[in-house]
């Protein structure tokens, strides 16, 4: 469950820079990573976001493109990931005001 994730982020004594999460496709049936993306820059607004989705850019790309995320198609290789990791940590927060929560 992602929600234990966010109960445990809490007690880090550390800043949370970043988050790796994969991002439901329609119709999954659970908490997504933009539900999890949302609660967690609530908390920590400078937050990087990587998702994580075997559906393409097209089925869930608005959604991220609107979180200032970045997407990361399934499969991939390591330097595929390694590059990826570095772009969304290297971008600039870009969140519109309803994907970053009250």
């Amino acid at each position: 469950m992602p929600y234990v994730s966010v109960l445990h982020v809490g007690t880090f004594s550390t800043q949370v820079s970043s988050l790796t999460s994969r991002s439901a496709g329609p119709d999954c049936g659970f908490v997504d990573g933009q539900q999890l993306a949302d609660r967690l820059t609530s908390d920590y607004p400078d937050l990087k976001v990587l998702f994580v989705s075997g559906y393409t850019d097209t089925v869930v790309g608005n959604r991220i493109s609107s979180s200032g995320a970045v997407f990361l198609q399934k499969p991939f290789s390591r330097e595929t990931l390694a590059k990826k990791l570095r772009e969304a940590l290297s971008k600039p927060v870009t969140r519109s005001v309803a994907a970053a929560g009250p």
